[in-house]
């Protein structure tokens, strides 16, 4: 429900279990990059959003837009490396390599950074 979250920040979540409320983001309003942090900063945490660089670049048909943390911001797992592909979450280990190459000169071997990339394709150039 989080990635589904992050993924459409123009919808509110709740997200109830055991009578225990586990998500609560309402509906963000402003540029799909601001609404994106905005929602962000609500699953990942404050320091998430003061520690991230926002990404937008186009090439062709390809979109990749997101945030990226800085390098001094990291986690000993991948497990906060989030990758969407028309708004869909995906775990994909091309895009994870990538991700993994473009910080390796800036982090230890055993670190990870902590990422939330959008990348809009047209929906017949995806192999599902």
């Amino acid at each position: 429900v989080s990635r589904l979250a992050m993924a459409n920040p123009g919808i509110s979540f709740t997200l109830v279990s055991d009578g225990r409320q586990m998500l609560m983001a309402d509906a963000s309003q402003g540029s799909l990059l601001d609404s994106r942090l905005a929602r962000l900063s609500k699953i990942l945490g404050r320091d998430f959003a003061e520690n991230a660089l926002a990404l937008s670049h186009e090439r062709e048909s390809v979109r990749l837009t997101g945030f990226a943390a800085l390098p001094t911001y990291n986690r000993g797992t991948s497990a906060e490396q989030y990758l969407f592909v028309n708004n869909r979450p995906v775990r994909d280990r091309l895009l994870l390599g990538a991700v993994k190459g473009a910080y390796q000169d800036v982090l230890a071997h055993d670190r990870h950074p902590v990422v939330a990339l959008f990348l809009d394709i047209p929906a017949d150039e995806v192999d599902v």
